[in-house]
């Protein structure tokens, strides 16, 4: 039989403790581990063993550390919090249904990811969701084999974006028609006033899917701004036919607008878009803005697609060659 404490209150209300069924106080840091329980107070100790549990034992703001390679399964996000691997071995989470990590989280939380490795097997829906406000800081991850994006962003508002030294690879699906995309950047706010949600991506791969960076402010009010930098990356064999028939062009990097949405602002530096589609194409109502330096664009059926001609601009450094088009006219404009 299991001891039972039982401790009186004030104004007659009592506690019972069973042993067997704890429950711990939150603490800033826990710990997880692939030889750890669930049933345990989640410290260096006596780590959790999965993800999900751990976050329900860590305060807002807090941080989980991962002590060795294993798997620690999905987990839903709604406050601020670190999940951290310094270098243990693979931290993973491999879905065979949904989403590896759902962000929901307010406009103030701060949600810090580092060294995991996400797998979607080839039915997994989203690496990552985001699909409210707040930050996302995300380095050394690996994310790979989902069935709609590798990393879904979708803020409802003001969001913050900071994306480095992670790569995004082979997002496919078995239906033809279903465009897969290694990063998709689509604010979803249509409310009133000025909202700019900001994006940098650095040092980042994104390759094999249907798109690499997916940009779109189709679903962002007119008084929004999307701001976004590509910089020291590799976009690579994203792309080809998509759909039934000739089908859409999958591209490297594409964004779309359509008239009353937010103006997308993007920066494409040092990075490499080679062998996909299209290198880089604009669709939308002309308020895309779109500025390219010191990049090379080779290999690509067409090297970029401008709906309007008055959206891309050149630095006059770029290395465009060696595509089957390697097309014409983008302005130039000098450096600040």
């Amino acid at each position: 039989m299991r001891p039972t404490l039982i401790i009186s209150a004030a104004g007659g209300v009592a506690v019972l403790l069973t042993a067997g069924s704890p429950t711990w106080a939150q603490a800033n840091r826990t710990f997880v581990s692939g030889l750890g329980s669930d049933a345990n107070a989640c410290t260096r100790s006596a780590p959790c063993r999965t993800f999900a549990k751990a976050l329900t034992q860590t305060n807002a703001g807090g941080e989980i550390t991962i002590l060795d390679p294993a798997g620690y399964g999905a987990v839903a996000i709604t406050k601020s919090i670190s999940i951290i691997n310094d270098g243990v071995g693979e931290a993973g989470v491999t879905v065979t249904a949904g989403n590896a990590i759902n962000i929901n989280t307010g406009a103030s939380d701060v949600v810090n990811l580092r060294g995991l490795t996400l797998v979607g097997d080839g039915v997994g829906l989203n690496g990552i969701d985001f699909s409210n406000l707040g930050t996302l800081n995300m380095q050394n991850c690996v994310i790979r084999g989902f069935t709609n994006n590798g990393l879904s962003l979708s803020p409802a508002g003001v969001a913050v974006f900071n994306i480095s030294d992670t790569v995004v690879s082979n997002n496919s699906n078995t239906n033809s028609n279903i465009v897969t995309n290694a990063v998709q950047l689509l604010p979803v706010f249509g409310g009133q006033g000025i909202t700019t949600v900001s994006a940098t991506f650095d040092r980042m791969q994104a390759i094999g899917s249907s798109v690499g960076f997916a940009i779109s402010g189709a679903d962002m009010n007119s008084f929004g701004f999307i701001n976004v930098t590509i910089a020291n990356s590799t976009v690579s064999h994203n792309g080809g036919n998509i759909g039934t028939g000739s089908g859409p062009t999958g591209a490297g990097i594409s964004t779309t607008t359509v008239p009353s949405t937010a103006q997308i602002r993007l920066m494409v530096a040092n990075s490499i878009v080679a062998n996909n589609g299209t290198g880089i194409t604009e669709s939308g109502a002309g308020n895309e803005i779109i500025y390219l330096t010191r990049n090379a664009i080779s290999g690509n059926d067409v090297a970029y697609n401008q709906v309007d001609p008055s959206t891309m601009f050149s630095f006059g450094d770029n290395d465009i060659k060696g595509n089957g088009e390697d097309g014409s006219g983008i302005q130039k404009v000098s450096a600040q």
